[in-house]
């Protein structure tokens, strides 16, 4: 460990592990830093709410396209305490297309009767992977297909840089918005296949933009200038995609909000695949997520917390609001818990069915259902003076967990096990005058590529 004193500062520095990689990233390099939010309206309503899943993702959707049942289902929700409404069900679209007309038509079912109630509508799925009765689109649409940058071989993917589909994409759901009525979407699986997606004639035309230079065949060695370029542009691809369709929903809903999350933005192995949560805070998403796969918190109630307060950290950062999935608690007491902590780390709760229509959960889950603005998210801020940095340059330094995550995820534990509280900090916390002046103590783990600032 090295201590580095900043007087001048007015903190302590603590570094842990330091790691250089060779050639760090410049300042002016694909995705350096962190990226201001792009986007003007945040709506603080989705703040301190609870989201009820209504199916869920392979559902038929047919169970509720009587207004009068749906109007008596939402009306119930409503009186637990929920406030909005995911509705999945027909997830992968592509496969369905015979459907849409249909599926449009008991949106619109479903959004009305939760209007009535006083409830926001989001609709889930996803229109990228084709399988099954969509074989025949696949083949159709060959061009569209993410493509191996090594082979040239055509995933079962679509590519969200594609600009055909981009705009077949948005048609699909300018259409779905006019005639049902929904208030956002969830648009799952809006991404790249792996690390070695994707290699597809619009791809290598829009990296080559982006970086000055061809796309190899190889995305290049670990840690290399190359394998970094690829990373932070790849990770510009779904928020990209995403802001094109979001501008197509509000041509027709200009109130129309975009959800998203990803499970552990900390994790650098979700680098090789462009994933990167803040990218999306900053472009499309003013209500972020992760999907929480813990069937018991009670035994990993540390790493909970930790992803928790990453999450508060970009609510903070961005000044958007923040949720949590907790979709596999198996007792009501995990449920319970897992409701508990994510209260503590200012995140919005959205229960799965398995916990909603559970008889023998519903009336013990219902009385903290009703906690209400107690504490309001959208001001609180944790009592510390310890920072801890979760820089994204470092991670797109190194696509593995070894280069860093190992060792910063085990300090948070520790700190987390010791009652010590902390803040998660982001690269542009420290490059943005006074974002610091809390601090008496920054941790700073595994930093491989910080800028000049």
């Amino acid at each position: 460990m090295k201590i580095k004193h900043r007087g001048h500062l007015g903190f302590v520095v603590v570094v842990c592990a330091i790691l250089f990689a060779g050639n760090l990233f410049a300042a002016n390099m694909i995705g350096a830093g962190t990226v201001d939010r792009q986007y003007l309206a945040v709506d603080t309503n989705f703040y301190n709410v609870n989201m009820a899943s209504l199916f869920d993702n392979l559902y038929d959707r047919a169970a509720m396209a009587d207004p009068a049942v749906a109007d008596a289902h939402m009306a119930a929700l409503a009186a637990r305490g929920f406030d909005i409404v995911v509705y999945s069900g027909r997830h992968f679209r592509i496969n369905h297309i015979e459907e849409w007309p249909q599926i449009a038509s008991n949106a619109a079912v479903i959004a009305t009767a939760c209007h009535n109630n006083g409830l926001k509508l989001i609709e889930h799925h996803e229109l990228t992977i084709p399988m099954g009765k969509a074989n025949q689109f696949f083949l159709d649409h060959i061009d569209w297909m993410q493509k191996d940058i090594r082979t040239g071989a055509p995933w079962r993917w679509i590519c969200p840089d594609n600009d055909d589909f981009i705009g077949y994409y948005s048609n699909y759901v300018q259409n779905l918005q006019s005639i049902s009525g929904v208030d956002g979407y969830m648009l799952d699986e809006l991404s790249l296949a792996g690390e070695n997606a994707c290699g597809c004639d619009y791809t290598r035309q829009s990296y080559e933009t982006a970086v000055g230079e061809a796309m190899g065949y190889e995305t290049g060695e670990e840690g290399s200038v190359e394998q970094r370029n690829a990373a932070r542009f790849r990770s510009f691809i779904k928020p990209k995609a995403q802001s094109k369709l979001l501008k197509a929903v509000r041509q027709v809903n200009p109130d129309a909000t975009f959800p998203t999350y990803i499970s552990d933005f900390s994790d650098p192995t979700l680098a090789a695949r462009g994933g990167n949560l803040a990218n999306e805070a900053a472009y499309f998403s003013s209500f972020v997520g992760w999907e929480v796969m813990a069937a018991d918190c009670f035994a990993g109630w540390r790493p909970w917390v930790r992803f928790g307060k990453m999450r508060a950290a970009m609510g903070n950062y961005y000044g958007i609001p923040m949720w949590s999935y907790n979709r596999e608690q198996s007792s009501k007491e995990g449920a319970y818990f897992a409701w508990a902590l994510s209260q503590c780390v200012k995140n919005a709760v959205w229960l799965a069915p398995r916990v909603i229509d559970n008889g023998d959960w519903a009336a013990y889950i219902d009385t903290f259902l009703q906690w209400g603005d107690t504490m309001p998210f959208q001001h609180a801020r944790c009592l510390t003076d310890t920072g801890f940095m979760l820089s994204n340059q470092t991670r797109f330094t190194d696509y593995s967990r070894e280069f860093f995550w190992l060792d910063a995820m085990g300090w948070a534990d520790m700190l987390l096990e010791e009652d010590r509280q902390f803040d998660v900090l982001f690269d542009g916390d420290t490059e943005k005058s006074g974002r610091l002046g809390k601090y008496n103590v920054v941790v700073l783990v595994g930093q491989a590529a910080m800028s000049e600032a």
